[in-house]
């Protein structure tokens, strides 16, 4: 069973990294006291939150999100995704109509679906977004399309080029971080940017 939920403020979200991530945001935005759990995947979702339903504090929660990838799909089936598992296990929390909004039943509760709610994509879109006037996103751009170009037909179909992005963009930082959630951890993200507008938003209708 999953460590007790001291807060009545919860935020599920894929892995560590968006648990780093996520962290510093928050601070950054001034909300204070969320617990944050990571599924280790965003196919995971599905075996993260029947533990966390169950766990001690749970039933104190006033304020639940959730937080995952769109990945090669529109938001819409990631979105479906998430609601199908919050109906199964807990349906009596009423949901939102759509990605990026919150429903305010007993329990307000929210799903934003990285990176706009809208399109295929994921965190590390969005990050980037948030860093794409810089002079090392150009350079970072120009590389990939370069290494893209010298792929294999068959080795294309599994390249991750949202992953591949991010790599390169660490890479040429001055203390080269491993992962976006590091990265945050090191203020390389701009979370004043228009890219994080809307997840801003979301977290604050969602806490504040």
């Amino acid at each position: 069973m999953s460590e007790a939920i001291k807060s009545e403020k919860l935020l599920l979200v894929e892995c560590k990294d968006e648990e780093n991530l996520f962290s510093v945001l928050l601070k950054y935005l001034q909300i204070e006291n969320v617990t944050i759990r990571s599924a280790g995947g965003y196919l995971k979702f599905a075996k993260l939150y029947p533990s966390v339903a169950i766990t001690t504090g749970f039933s104190a929660v006033k304020k639940i999100g959730f937080v995952r990838d769109a990945e090669t799909n529109e938001a819409a089936s990631a979105f479906e995704s998430i609601s199908n598992i919050v109906k199964k296990y807990t349906p009596d929390i009423l949901l939102p109509n759509h990605a990026g909004e919150i429903a305010r039943g007993n329990i307000k509760c929210g799903i934003f679906i990285m990176p706009n709610n809208k399109n295929a994509g994921m965190l590390e879109d969005l990050c980037l977004n948030s860093v794409k006037v810089s002079l090392l996103y150009n350079q970072t751009e120009k590389y990939i399309s370069e290494a893209e170009s010298l792929l294999k037909n068959e080795d294309k179909t599994h390249y991750n080029i949202h992953k591949a992005k991010l790599q390169a963009y660490l890479a040429g930082t001055a203390n080269i971080p491993r992962n976006l959630g590091e990265a945050a951890m090191q203020g390389l993200w701009d979370f004043s940017s228009s890219a994080f507008q809307d997840v801003n938003r979301f977290l604050k209708s969602l806490y504040l």
